[in-house]
């Protein structure tokens, strides 16, 4: 290992460490049936309104003005109608489905069956089209030119 550098994950730890601690930017309560957050069957929109909610928090200054779609600084949402779009490392979903909403064809994957459920669950309560996977983003399995934006928030530094 080089000085400085991070020798790279394998696979089966990484999925193993995310099942452990799924991301949901804190929403939970005191008596988790489900790793690390709520469980599956009481996530509504109310619960994804909050995940929402901490993300534009966080990334409040940078990704987008109040009530603006999420990373709209970054992302001209006018030009995604009708193109395809991979979520990689979707988590929650909170990105996939804001491409959904503004007309994208969208696939998310992760690598963990609870964040591919997790997703799932958002795009069904806030009733918009979208197809989540599980997949490997270091072993993508779709064809070269499958999608005209890929986006990984967050997940390049946990590969």
């Amino acid at each position: 290992m080089i000085q400085g550098f991070v020798e790279k994950a394998d696979t089966k730890s990484v999925r193993s460490w995310w099942d452990q601690h799924p991301f949901a930017f804190g929403v939970s309560n005191k008596n988790r049936d489900q790793v690390g957050t709520i469980p599956l069957e009481k996530m509504n929109r109310s619960y994804f309104d909050e995940v929402e909610r901490r993300f534009r928090k966080h990334h409040r200054f940078a990704a987008q003005a109040d009530k603006a779609p999420l990373l709209s600084n970054l992302i001209d949402y006018n030009k995604i109608r009708g193109k395809r779009v991979l979520d990689i490392a979707t988590g929650s979903g909170f990105l996939a489905v804001q491409f959904a909403k503004a007309g994208a064809q969208v696939t998310a994957i992760d690598l963990t069956p609870f964040a591919v459920e997790h997703a799932r669950k958002n795009f069904t309560v806030r009733n918009v089209p979208g197809i989540v996977l599980e997949a490997d983003a270091q072993q993508l399995p779709f064809e070269d030119q499958s999608f005209d934006i890929v986006m990984a928030w967050g997940c390049l530094m946990h590969m």
